[in-house]
Formats: structure tokens, sequence, C-alpha cells
């Protein structure tokens, strides 16, 4: 399950709220997606600047199916309803997003988001 979590001190000093993302298994495959696959970009750069109203502050996942080339022909049903194809789920899982970040040479751009989370505390 993924899902958003509202920090319970509420609203900040300037309106906006903090949240973080939890995903476990399927869930953190949502959330993964949603931090590397390149048409999240300016949603995550808009949460992460606070122009929404809140601020993604962490992210937390659990147990996250990264690498899903290898499935067996019945997972495959349930996948290709959430990424399209057999050649759509071989290229937009979360390993392969991650590969073809690190293949662009612009990973510090792309993963932004992943780096501030990570560098919150």
């Amino acid at each position: 399950m993924g899902f958003g979590v509202e920090v319970s001190r509420g609203v900040g000093a300037e309106g906006k709220r903090d949240v973080y993302l939890l995903g476990n298994s399927a869930g953190g495959v949502h959330v993964s997606t949603f931090l590397f696959e390149p048409r999240f970009l300016g949603q995550r750069e808009a949460y992460l600047d606070g122009e929404k109203g809140l601020v993604l502050k962490g992210v937390i996942e659990l147990a996250v199916p990264c690498h899903l080339r290898r499935r067996k022909r019945k997972g495959l049903r349930f996948l290709t309803r959430y990424y399209g194809n057999e050649k759509e789920v071989k290229e937009r899982c979360v390993m392969a997003c991650l590969e073809a970040i690190a293949k662009t040479g612009k990973s510090r751009k792309a993963c932004r988001c992943a780096e501030s989370i990570s560098n919150f505390g």
C-alpha cells in the first residue's frame, strides 16, 4: 500500500504541510514510480519547493519489488495492467527507471527529490 501521512504538528509557519510518503510492497512500487519516472519530475519539484501547499519531507519504502523483468507469467498479468504491455514492464519498473537515470548522466537533477529527502534530518 502507498499513501501519504501528514505530520501531526499540522501547518508550518508558511502555511505548508509536511508530508511523508509510505510504501510497502506494491505501494512501494507506486511511490518509487512517483520518485523516479521522468513524467512526474515537475510535480516532485513542486512538492519539494512547497508550491502546492505541502512539502514532501520523506519517503519510507519497505519490501519494494524493484526488478520485475523476470516475473512469472501469472504475475505478468498484474504488471501489464499497471505498466502497460510486457515491454513497458521491463522498461518502466523501478530498477529500469534507476538504470535510465544512471545512463543519462543527469542523475542529480532526476533524483533531486530522493537526494533532498535523504538529506532531510
